[in-house]
């Protein structure tokens, strides 16, 4: 391999690698904003909020609607009102950007069921995205609305620019309404409290300049307790937010004193005592995200599974990189080589060569 050719090869593994950590950080930052419009929710309006309380009834974090649906949280409050939410950092151009957008409208299409003896709530979607991208998101709404009239939203769509500001002591979302092309909504009236001289979601965040949604200790509470959203996270994510910290919780001090001195012990544990560790339990999310962390486990020659036990085990070949690492920048660094080591291969049988491809990691316990 020539200079250039390693050089070249550098250049994209260093891309790949960053390509990985944005992915994982945007995730973050998600879990975060969610969090943190959560708590702010329950401030003002929970049972024991501050400003109004008992007018928010349920704040759902994980739910599935018909035709596969799963918007990032739903807010359900006692007016009646109905706060469909979803988060997505950027709208991309061509394909991607108008299947963002029929997912948006498909959501403003919801028709609401009312309860017996009441009215059918108020509802609205809530689209959140970088302050850099509303212009394009309301644009591709727009778009919709124009070339496919039958699946253009139909329930009001709020459009929120949303940007993290961070100081030495206190963090923050700042979240911007913008009227856009015709296409940004305000919020339905009435939406969270409905007297006239309360402070609406309009009052709050639509006519002011900015609002800031405070990302303060209790927000970090709950992300902690419920790290997750409604999309799948990437795999290195929950690792190190959930599958690490709970096969330290389930090391023995045996263990420990073995890792201390030899560096490396395998453990052998199935899917239920994983998840029945006291740092699980009680917490709500899809069972998959844990089995794709587990399966990335096994993909990335950290794991392997033993599918013929009874149930199946998973045999983790434990080292203190896995257990106290850095595991962003040791799994980061191997998930790019694999995603390149195809490519490499390609471009390889395209050229014609006979030479054996030699792997990237020699040192994978299991393969």
């Amino acid at each position: 391999m020539t200079p250039e050719d390693k050089e070249r090869q550098s250049k994209r593994l260093k891309r790949e690698i960053s390509r990985i950590r944005e992915k994982i950080s945007d995730y973050e930052n998600a879990v975060s904003l969610v969090s943190s419009l959560q708590q702010w929710f329950e401030y003002r309006w929970g049972i024991g909020g501050r400003v109004v309380p008992g007018r928010l009834l349920s704040f759902e974090r994980f739910t599935l609607w018909e035709n596969g649906l799963r918007p990032d949280f739903v807010a359900r409050f006692k007016t009646p009102y109905v706060l469909c939410g979803e988060c997505k950092k950027t709208f991309p151009s061509g394909n991607g950007r108008r299947k963002d957008a029929l997912q948006v409208a498909a959501y403003s299409r919801r028709k609401l069921q009312a309860k017996p003896g009441e009215p059918t709530p108020n509802y609205d979607v809530l689209l959140l995205v970088d302050t850099d991208s509303d212009d394009a998101a309301a644009s591709a709404l727009n778009d919709l609305k124009k070339d496919a009239p039958n699946l253009a939203p139909v329930a009001p769509i709020v459009i929120l620019g949303y940007r993290l500001t961070e100081e030495r002591i206190r963090h923050w979302f700042s979240v911007k309404w913008r009227r856009h092309d015709g296409m940004n909504s305000r919020f339905s009236e009435p939406n969270v409290v409905d007297q006239p001289d309360q402070e609406d979601l309009n009052k709050l965040i639509v006519e002011p300049t900015r609002h800031s949604i405070p990302l303060d200790l209790h927000a970090l509470d709950l992300t902690d307790r419920v790290p997750f959203i409604n999309d799948d996270p990437p795999p290195l994510y929950t690792l190190r937010r959930v599958l690490i910290p709970a096969l330290n919780e389930l090391l023995t001090d045996d263990q420990r004193d073995t890792l201390a001195t030899s560096g490396r012990i395998d453990m052998s544990l199935t899917y239920d005592v994983i998840t029945k560790v006291p740092l699980l339990r009680g917490r709500r999310f899809p069972e998959r995200y844990i089995r794709d962390a587990l399966g990335y486990l096994v993909k990335v020659g950290w794991a392997r599974c033993d599918e013929k036990a009874k149930p199946p085990r998973y045999i983790f070949r434990c080292d203190l990189r896995m257990i106290q690492g850095n595991l962003t920048e040791l799994l980061t660094k191997k998930e790019a080589r694999m995603v390149l080591s195809p490519l490499r291969r390609r471009r390889r049988q395209r050229a014609g060569t006979q030479q054996l491809e030699i792997p990237f990691d020699t040192d994978t316990p299991y393969r």
